[in-house]
């Protein structure tokens, strides 16, 4: 019964963005939920119920733990309104970088999709400029799960003295300040929101993007911000506010929307690109620096992903994390500016056909850049998305295995000896995936811990993934309580219901 309810609501919202669902039916909603947990009884007339009130319906396969974190931010949320009372929900999901290591911020390429495990946003519009949120999650403290902010620029400095490094409400905090301070002079109206999660907290899967996403959304929804002049004059397509939304994070000034503090990473928009605009059944190729998306191609239906979080924790906003992932992203630029280059997305070079990237490449780099570390990084960012990236996307589109494996494996040894981004576990994950019989395997992400994914058959999925979990917590059994592997296919981006 949970999966059907998922599907119905799912589907709606994948083709009704916009959509505002009363708390009356969100009522409903739950209360035929518990009912189904103690007898059968028929589905129909929650689906004619959400059918009329959305006026479209979609296709699409059912996720019942999705259904399970709506449920948790229902709970938290309905007592304290009358039925009466308007609400919106956000589904903001989480991804994986297929290819495209550490390109986005230096100018180059992805293949990414959006994953079935994500965040969902309820939330409720005030009348006054307040944004109050409470989180769900375990990890939180009892004391510590509820945060106001309050919508108005001069709050802006005070509040960033007043987070510690690694909070939760880091990224939710410096969205809705960025927010503020690029749309408040024409007023700005709060919510009361609660966020329930199931991606893994720090597990490469940019639950922090999708935090800002979310945000996002969710005050665009209550505000109408794509509706105003400001937002109009500087953002004028969907890839442009990926890119805003990038700069949110790393704060950096967006054409006329001025900079903010941004939480201490001086990453790109890769992630919030996925988040947002990724499609079911499909990957997509972008270039970025200006953000264009290159291609889509169908996922193969007899192929799933498996996803192996190893339990190391990858939080950028923790000092040591930000500081190695700022140190990878510093050392680009350096490579860029030795070859008189803003970014190294513009370096070109006709590197003549046959023989190994990579080995042409570092030639070609050692008599234009003298410091060999720089040359390294250079290598790493060439031939990971001027290669491997356009080649795995064909290799996947042709279903050729050998070739997937092949280029995956090239990923994961450039990101390990140029980036030094991938430890110990994450090494294992890929390693012992190959062994079991994945296509291909690889780390993806900012690195530093994280996870891994492996693309198997899905006739293989189940058995892949419970020997793959098992042997990961017999050699690392102190990670055992903190690692997580499920299963995916390329999903829908953010939806608002």
């Amino acid at each position: 019964a949970a999966s059907e309810y998922y599907r119905v609501v799912h589907q709606v919202g994948a083709a009704a963005v916009g959509v505002v669902l009363s708390l009356a039916f969100l009522r409903k909603f739950q209360s035929a939920l518990a009912g189904s947990r103690r007898r059968c009884r028929s589905l129909k007339p929650m689906r004619d119920l959400i059918t009329r009130q959305s006026g479209v319906a979609h296709g699409g396969d059912s996720t019942p733990q999705r259904l399970g974190i709506l449920t948790r931010a229902l709970a938290e949320l309905l007592p304290g309104y009358g039925p009466s009372t308007k609400a919106i929900a956000i589904w903001a999901p989480g991804r994986i970088e297929v290819a495209g290591k550490h390109t986005d911020y230096a100018g180059g390429r992805s293949l990414l999709a959006a994953v079935n495990r994500g965040l969902i946003v309820v939330l409720v519009p005030r009348g006054d400029d307040l944004c109050r949120i409470t989180t769900l999650d375990p990890h939180a403290e009892e004391g510590d799960r509820c945060i106001e902010v309050r919508l108005h620029a001069r709050e802006t400095q005070r509040r960033r003295r007043t987070i510690p490094s690694g909070h939760w409400s880091a990224y939710v905090t410096v969205t809705l300040d960025r927010l503020a301070a690029n749309f408040a002079s024409e007023g700005l109206q709060g919510f009361e929101a609660v966020v329930a999660s199931d991606i893994p907290s720090a597990a490469g899967l940019s639950t922090s993007s999708a935090i800002v996403t979310a945000m996002f959304l969710a005050l665009d929804a209550v505000n109408g911000l794509r509706d105003r002049p400001a937002y109009r004059r500087a953002i004028r397509s969907e890839a442009e506010l990926c890119e805003y939304l990038g700069c949110i994070e790393n704060g950096q000034t967006c054409r006329t929307l001025i900079g903010g503090a941004g939480v201490g990473t001086f990453g790109g928009s890769e992630d919030h690109t996925a988040i947002l605009t990724c499609k079911k059944d499909e990957l997509q190729q972008c270039s970025f620096l200006p953000l264009v998306c290159e291609k889509q191609l169908c996922f193969p239906p007899e192929w799933t992903f498996v996803i192996g979080v190893s339990g190391v924790v990858a939080k950028k906003t923790t000092t040591s994390t930000r500081k190695r992932y700022n140190d990878a992203v510093a050392m680009a630029k350096d490579a860029a500016t030795s070859l008189g280059l803003e970014w190294l997305g513009q370096f070109s070079e006709d590197l003549g056909p046959g023989g190994s990237a990579e080995a042409k490449y570092r030639s070609a780099l050692y008599d234009k850049i003298a410091a060999p570390d720089l040359v390294e990084r250079a290598v790493q960012f060439f031939v990971e998305s001027e290669w491997v990236v356009p080649q795995i996307a064909e290799a996947i589109e042709a279903r050729d295995e050998d070739a997937v494996g092949a280029l995956s494996s090239l990923s994961q040894r450039l990101s390990d000896e140029c980036l030094g981004n991938i430890v110990e576990e994450t090494r294992w994950l890929a390693d012992k995936a190959r062994q079991l019989g994945a296509i291909g395997a690889s780390a993806f992400g900012a690195g530093f811990g994280g996870s891994v994914w492996a693309i198997v058959t899905t006739s293989e999925a189940r058995r892949f993934l419970d020997e793959w979990e098992t042997t990961y917590k017999e050699h690392f059994p102190f990670a055992a309580h903190q690692c997580a592997f499920f299963e995916t296919r390329p999903e829908h981006g953010a939806t608002v219901l």
